[in-house]
């Protein structure tokens, strides 16, 4: 039997330990292969997938970022939502996080069902800034997330067929080259 949960404080990092059999098995499914994937869904019922989905980063990389200190407003933000259950997580609070490769594993997955119903998604800034914080991650994420990245060409092929209904405005020049970049193999690399 595994321990109750409890956080334990190491330095200045608190070490979460898991809680029961099932979210050691969910957490570990989840390192594996992200939420969505083949393993994830067969082998994690709903209730583990909620479960999941309830909750933080910190919980689930069982790693906790302590207080920022004086900082800007960005690095608050970012200490700050690591501690909100991913599923409570909106469009502009994902675009931050994937902007700033936090959570990425677990996080994509979540912005790809967003962009999924709606690519041009105006998460902050204009449509399309989800799409484009997605599009700008490194190469090697997806070279490692491969089923995630057939996702997103799924999502990519009808805004590259048609600008009309929803698809890329054919004035963003930038966010059309880096959807043309992704589907040719050539994303982009930070």
């Amino acid at each position: 039997m595994l321990p109750a949960q409890s956080g334990v404080q190491r330095g200045r990092r608190q070490v979460y330990d898991r809680r029961q059999p099932a979210d050691f098995l969910c957490s570990t499914i989840l390192r594996l292969e992200p939420e969505g994937g083949v393993l994830f869904n067969h082998l994690v019922s709903k209730a583990h997938r909620d479960s999941v989905l309830s909750q933080s980063l910190e919980e689930l990389e069982g790693d906790c970022w302590g207080n920022p200190g004086q900082t800007t407003p960005l690095v608050r933000s970012c200490h700050r939502l690591r501690k909100v259950p991913i599923g409570q997580l909106g469009p502009s609070e994902l675009r931050l996080l994937i902007g700033q490769q936090i959570g990425l594993v677990r996080l994509v997955p979540l912005a790809l069902d967003r962009l999924s119903d709606e690519p041009m998604l105006d998460a902050t800034h204009y449509p399309g800034d989800l799409l484009d914080a997605v599009l700008r991650l490194p190469r090697v994420f997806w070279e490692q997330q491969t089923p995630l990245h057939r996702q997103l060409v799924e999502i990519l092929q009808p805004e590259v067929a048609h600008d009309a209904g929803g698809g890329v405005d054919p004035d963003d020049a930038e966010l059309r080259s880096l959807i043309e970049a992704f589907l040719d193999g050539r994303a982009e690399t930070r």
